[in-house]
């Protein structure tokens, strides 16, 4: 029945299902021919082919020779094979995302760490490359979605991605550690070796990179920034052996999180108006699923000034859908005030998560790797007027 509904009554019928569940029954499918058993097969074929190429994909990365032109070749096609495949096949999107993801970080990496060869090897200049920072952003952010937006990993995708966070970690150290900003970089070294620390004693599950720091930190004779970067640095530097590089494996159960705004479209042809200095109210509907933890999340605007704020929702406009998958249904009200324009301008709604991290937050608003979008914005056009008198 549900998919005979208009999408006027669709909307309707998940307002009356969000507000009065006990008078409006959830509407599932149900089997009435034989030949949708046949269906279930051939989603189950699919499902097995797309776990098939997932695999082939992981194989021939990890046969190659690390290190290499090819290698990096190798990485940047198969992290665009694993787009396709997420898109193709949903039962396969967490876990083709997941594993394109992870291969953009090793790129990232590569990337970074050819920066800092080349400044290691000029004695002259010790002040990063004008791309260093934005790159370190990007794979802080990057490692971050991988612990924070998948659910349903096994324990060895757990450890890559607590890995490559590591690893994240310590060019984020490096290179405030030889920056000439001033910044201290003491916070930093503080947060890298807590995170060290959860790392189990039993290093034969572990990665070379996270097995040579449960080794090497208990004999550093003190852990301040400069010997953790004189240690950090050539671990980062030694090439992989071929076949020692594992990447991850996730399985079909594996979820990605994800919001989808409803309301505002954001094509509308008139703007919002108001008078300058008051509030403007903007009906905020959308779906979030699997939601591992709702109390990171956030109602993201960006101003055309490119001012961005974190706007904390109501825990009672957050009801959870389904306790299967953490999926979150979001009614609420934005409350947006500015001064007078003097013409409409387009202000920017998102929703994203704000991870808790103060010692790696330090970045600017516009790139900050602590806040994970989690959709595109939708753009409300808004025009304050000045009041009448």
């Amino acid at each position: 029945m549900h998919a005979l509904f208009t999408e006027h009554a669709s909307k309707h019928y998940h307002y009356l299902r969000d507000t009065m569940p006990h008078l409006v029954p959830r509407l599932r499918p149900t089997v009435t021919s034989g030949s949708d058993f046949g269906k279930e097969d051939k989603i189950d074929e699919e499902a097995e082919r797309g776990k098939e190429f997932l695999e082939k994909v992981v194989t021939g990365v990890e046969n190659a020779r690390p290190g290499g032109r090819v290698h990096t070749q190798l990485l940047e096609a198969a992290a665009v094979d694993l787009d396709r495949l997420a898109e193709m096949d949903h039962r396969m999107e967490g876990a083709a995302r997941f594993t394109a993801l992870y291969i953009r970080c090793l790129l990232l990496l590569k990337s970074i760490l050819k920066e800092f060869s080349i400044l290691s090897t000029n004695s002259v200049s010790t002040s990063p490359l004008p791309n260093t920072t934005t790159n370190v952003s990007v794979l802080l952010q990057n490692t971050q979605k991988l612990q924070r937006l998948f659910s349903g990993l096994s324990e060895n995708e757990i450890i890559l991605a607590n890995d490559v966070w590591l690893k994240a970690l310590a060019v984020e150290l490096i290179r405030v550690t030889r920056s000439v900003t001033g910044r201290s970089a003491l916070p930093l070294a503080r947060h890298f070796l807590s995170e060290a620390d959860i790392l189990p004693q039993d290093t034969t599950k572990l990665p070379s990179f996270s097995r040579a720091l449960v080794l090497q930190i208990p004999t550093l004779a003190d852990v301040k920034p400069g010997s953790l970067t004189r240690m950090l640095l050539p671990l980062l530097l030694t090439p992989a052996l071929q076949g020692e590089e594992r990447l991850p494996r996730p399985s079909v159960s594996t979820r990605f999180c994800r919001a989808i705004i409803e309301e505002p479209r954001g094509d509308a042809d008139a703007a919002l108006k108001f008078t300058g200095g008051l509030l403007l109210g903007i009906p905020l509907t959308a779906k979030i699923l699997n939601l591992r933890d709702p109390s990171i999340l956030r109602i993201k605007l960006r101003h055309p000034d490119q001012q961005v704020q974190l706007l904390l929702p109501r825990q009672s406009d957050l009801r959870l859908q389904n306790t299967e998958q953490n999926d979150y249904r979001l009614r609420t009200t934005v409350l947006l005030s500015h001064q007078v324009w003097m013409e409409a301008c387009n202000v920017e709604i998102s929703l994203a998560l704000l991870v808790p991290s103060s010692a790696v937050c330090t970045h600017s608003p516009l790139d900050d790797p602590c806040v994970i979008d989690l959709c595109k914005p939708t753009k409300v056009s808004i025009a304050p007027k000045p009041i009448k008198r």
